[in-house]
């Protein structure tokens, strides 16, 4: 498995079109970032396989799940960061977030005066996690901008999985909550 700079993430050279946890998107954040959060020895085991949904039936897409140990299916994580500098120039983040097998929740907030903007609770999530920041970020000071913007946001972002099993049969219902 190859993780590339561009966010691309491989597998014996065949793109990972979607990386699941426990079989469910983690927090709904791209894959890498969700590489990037999970503890190394919290994986039980990796599994990289075609998707036989995929329209193209000649070039499917790969796909991949990352099955947790069973004693590491629940994670808590928080990161709280900020700055100061001159001229009354401040930045401060923060973010929570909580996963399990049938609930995943994050809580972030943002404020600045620093020129940095972002349009969804994506990318603040994304930024504020383990080791989100970087050159691809789309949360960075905007030098082009005249003055000093001033940037003030909250946003939440929660899922419930109400699955049950009968019988072989899965009952598959979800409740999805985006609030930026």
């Amino acid at each position: 498995m190859t993780v590339l700079r561009s966010q691309l993430i491989t597998f014996n050279d065949k793109k990972i079109n979607r990386l699941l946890v426990d079989g469910k998107d983690f927090l709904g954040i791209d894959g890498k970032t969700a590489l990037q959060n999970l503890a190394k020895d919290a994986v039980k085991k990796v599994q990289v396989y075609e998707n036989k949904t995929s329209p193209d039936p000649i070039d499917r897409q790969t796909d991949m799940n990352i099955v947790p140990k069973k004693d590491k299916k629940t994670a808590i994580s928080a990161k709280i960061s900020g700055s100061a500098g001159t001229t009354d120039r401040y930045d401060a983040n923060g973010v929570f977030s909580y996963f399990s097998a049938k609930n995943q929740l994050s809580v972030v907030s943002a404020i600045n005066n620093v020129n940095k903007t972002a349009d969804n609770v994506n990318t603040l999530v994304q930024v504020n996690s383990f080791k989100g920041e970087g050159l691809s970020s789309d949360y960075h000071t905007d030098f082009s901008k005249a003055g000093a913007t001033v940037f003030k946001a909250a946003g939440l972002r929660a899922f419930h999985d109400f699955s049950t099993s009968k019988e072989n049969k899965i009952d598959t219902t979800h409740l999805k909550v985006d609030f930026f």
